[in-house]
């Protein structure tokens, strides 16, 4: 039966490129093949190069086959046949392939190739599949280093047997195929583990349902010294539910925004919640504006600003809750946003004061992690804006073209109202009662399971700190 016949995994390599690679791992997994063809245009030869000798050494025992076939065309309706042919003429007659069963993937990248494949294909040796991707905070990162639940696998065209085999990947060498933070390396790496311990299934979906199932996750706080934070365990029952994940992270959001409200003075509270907010368990969102902006009220604060268009000037305490995850996904930082120099200067202190205080040692290590973000995303430094605290400096520095962003309400009353500056008011929500401008149910799902890698890669990287504060973050199977 068609089982015994080779097979040849088909993608095309397209932008973004964070697609192509999904589809080409995602697709190795599901259907085992013993060649992969990439093809793509002329005039990608040499990143489809590129490409192939970096993931070379990731997917052992399969040989792959890069083809810049594609004729550099514009990509208008007419020049589907022309595609087409060249696919048939170079893939499909060729020797290696002619009696191969074939699975070709499509990615989020892909319609015009997709369009053009179709025509050529022998619906009974062929099946083909789309990957779907959600991108939120994870846009430029790839499978398995994104999670598996979120890039199912969806037969359009199956043919014949039923796919059995699941091929597991090695880990991919990830400093060589990303370029990114500290932080960000360790959330992508907490996320290969997450899909290789929980996700157990193919997450693979046919006309007869979806196959995508995973283990729990339990995750614990312990802290004999201040039993408050024991109430911040939760457990999500199965990992590859997304309602089940965006349920539990609500929770731990919720917890942690009251506990917080009922003890502001206990370090092990602070220390707690800044680390939760960090992690992007709670989102920025709008809370007040002036001038005002009623409506956008509780909307994501990347949104909100993305929204409304201005250059926008951050406060240190944005960057403590979190920004940083939103800014992943945002299309164009550079054009909205500005770091002015004096959150830098209240960075770089709060590294240096310490001394012998646990809740401060934490937030030190923390401040590290910001400073790193920020020398990745490059973003402009406003050197007028030296005054500490920082909220003044930035009042001060005042420009009338822009907004000045803060989450701290006394900066935000007393000050910027009475310089007379354009501000935000952002205020750290739980994630169901974060409002998205676009992309609503999938963004939100998208943030839930990032919030969960990173609390995990940051409970990780600041076990220390922890320790000295007697709490414990566990993840637990179940």
């Amino acid at each position: 039966g068609s089982g015994d016949r080779e097979r040849v995994l088909v993608v095309f390599y397209s932008y973004p490129e964070e697609a192509s690679l999904t589809a080409i791992f995602r697709g190795f997994e599901v259907c085992s093949p013993s060649r992969i063809v990439i093809l793509s245009s002329r005039r990608r030869r040499d990143e489809l190069r590129g490409l192939v000798d970096r993931i070379g050494e990731v997917l052992r025992g399969v040989k792959l086959d890069p083809r810049a076939i594609i004729p550099d065309v514009d990509t208008s309706l007419e020049e589907i046949p022309k595609i087409a042919d060249e696919v048939r003429r170079s893939v499909l007659r060729d020797e290696g392939i002619r009696n191969a069963e074939i699975c070709f993937v499509a990615s989020a990248g892909s319609r015009l190739e997709v369009a053009s494949v179709s025509m050529v294909l022998e619906r009974e040796r062929t099946r083909v599949l789309y990957v779907s991707f959600l991108w939120g905070p994870w846009k430029g990162a790839f499978y398995p280093y994104t999670p598996k639940p979120l890039e199912v696998v969806h037969e359009i065209h199956g043919c014949g047997a039923e796919l059995r085999r699941f091929t597991a990947i090695h880990e991919p060498p990830l400093r060589d195929v990303l370029r990114a933070s500290e932080l960000r390396r360790s959330v992508l790496e907490a996320q290969f583990r997450f899909n290789k311990d929980l996700c157990y299934s193919p997450c693979y979906a046919t006309i007869d349902g979806v196959d995508c199932r995973c283990r729990g996750l339990r995750i614990e706080f312990r802290c004999p010294s201040e039993p408050s934070l024991n109430r911040l365990s939760i457990e999500v029952n199965d990992y590859c539910s997304y309602n089940d994940v965006v349920e539990g992270v609500n929770e731990l959001g919720r917890e942690a925004l009251r506990i917080l409200e009922e003890n502001p003075g206990s370090n092990r509270v602070r220390a707690v919640s800044l680390l939760l907010r960090f992690a992007g368990v709670t989102l920025l969102t709008v809370d007040e504006c002036s001038p005002g902006c009623e409506d956008l009220r509780d909307v994501l604060l990347l949104d909100a600003v993305e929204n409304l268009g201005k250059l926008c000037i951050v406060d240190t305490c944005i960057l403590y809750n979190g920004f940083h995850t939103q800014l992943y996904e945002a299309s164009n930082p550079h054009r909205y946003f500005e770091i002015p120099l004096c959150l830098y200067l209240e960075l770089y202190e709060h590294v240096a004061q310490i001394e012998g205080n646990p809740y401060k040692e934490l937030r030190a290590e923390i401040a590290k992690l910001v400073i790193d973000e920020l020398e990745n995303l490059r973003l402009r430094i406003d050197e007028n804006a030296v005054h500490k605290p920082c909220e003044v400096g930035i009042a001060l520095a005042r420009k009338s073209d822009r907004l000045c962003i803060t989450s701290d309400r006394n900066a935000y009353e007393k000050l910027f109202k009475t310089v007379k500056v354009g501000g935000i008011l952002a205020k750290p929500s739980t994630i169901k009662e974060t409002r998205f401008l676009k992309h609503e149910a999938s963004r939100r799902t998208s943030y839930a399971y990032y919030a969960i890698a990173q609390l995990r890669a940051l409970a990780n990287r600041l076990g220390r700190a922890l320790r000295k504060l007697g709490i414990e973050i566990r993840f637990e199977t179940t």
